[in-house]
């Protein structure tokens, strides 16, 4: 989970969402269970505001799948009437979707990406796993199961592409002799740190833990 800023809300939830809470609200009082319309805060402006806030990547756990929804930071079932808040609304992954409910772990105790915080106040990794190293990280890596296997899975995979191409940069610095990496070997560690690679966060530590800081910054 990397910091991210809020856009501006999008003009197609400012001018309506007063509008579909007032009826959403009327309607959920005859049927407690019934969710809000996707198609309205899933509307294709919202998701790409989210998206572009994102990089593209799912909000929490730093994915870039194919398919990412809308998601309530603090679900319907516990809040209804924050179902068309902008500030309530996330974009995540399938897998992700699947995060403890505000009423188990509160997002008031966990990271939130949209306002600031230092990540490497809160989480360090082990390879692929996320540790949390303060009461908001680990309650941020259990609210939103971030070291669950599929997640651990897939770093590990973006993590051993990573550690080939850094291989292959020090085996030709070494063939050298080069004393440094060149810009263009910088520039090619460089992008896994960037803000809409996936998983940007662990590729940032351990090129700052092997001394790469200049690639570090992304």
């Amino acid at each position: 989970m990397i910091p991210l800023r809020r856009l501006p809300e999008p003009a197609v939830l400012r001018e309506h969402k007063d509008e579909w809470k007032a009826r959403y609200l009327e309607r959920r009082a005859q049927s407690p269970k019934l969710r809000p319309s996707h198609k309205q805060y899933g509307h294709d402006e919202i998701r790409a505001a989210l998206a572009a806030m994102s990089h593209g990547k799912c909000f929490y756990c730093e994915g870039k799948p194919s398919r990412l929804t809308v998601d309530h930071g603090i679900e319907v079932e516990e809040a209804p009437e924050l179902s068309f808040v902008w500030e309530n609304l996330y974009l995540a992954c399938d897998d992700c979707q699947n995060k403890l409910a505000n009423r188990v772990i509160a997002m008031s105790e966990c990271a939130d990406p949209c306002a600031a915080f230092d990540p490497d106040e809160h989480f360090a990794f082990e390879d692929d796993m996320i540790r949390p190293v303060s009461a908001c990280g680990d309650s941020t890596v259990r609210k939103y199961r971030l070291n669950a296997e599929i997640y651990n899975g897939r770093r590990a995979r973006a993590l051993n592409h990573f550690l080939r191409v850094l291989v292959a940069i020090l085996e030709r610095k070494s063939a050298d002799r080069r004393e440094e990496m060149l810009p263009e070997e910088i520039e090619t560690l460089r992008r896994f740190a960037r803000p809409d690679w996936p998983y940007s966060l662990m590729f940032r530590f351990h090129l700052r833990r092997n001394g790469h800081d200049a690639a570090a910054r992304g």
